[in-house]
């Protein structure tokens, strides 16, 4: 997984990178198992292994493996 951060944020920066790459490792995972996006899915994420943060670009750069176990996908409902 890939997750970018702004560099003027600090640490809050950081944070937001690993954020940002979860959150990009599931919607790629999810595409494999659902066609239409989802209204919401409940998941459990374990990063995997030793992560990397660079700064690359003027911002964070976080790469890491995830395991991921998906509790829930709820779709939109049907009008």
């Amino acid at each position: 997984a890939d997750g970018y951060g702004s560099l003027d944020k600090g640490l809050e920066g950081v944070f937001e990178a690993y954020r940002d790459g979860m959150k990009n490792a599931l919607r790629n995972y999810a595409r494999t198992i659902v066609k239409n996006k989802p209204r919401e899915i409940r998941a459990d994420i374990c990063i995997y292994g030793v992560p990397r943060l660079t700064v690359n670009a003027g911002r964070y750069e976080a790469k890491f493996e995830v395991l991921i176990k998906i509790e829930e996908i709820i779709p939109y409902s049907v009008f």
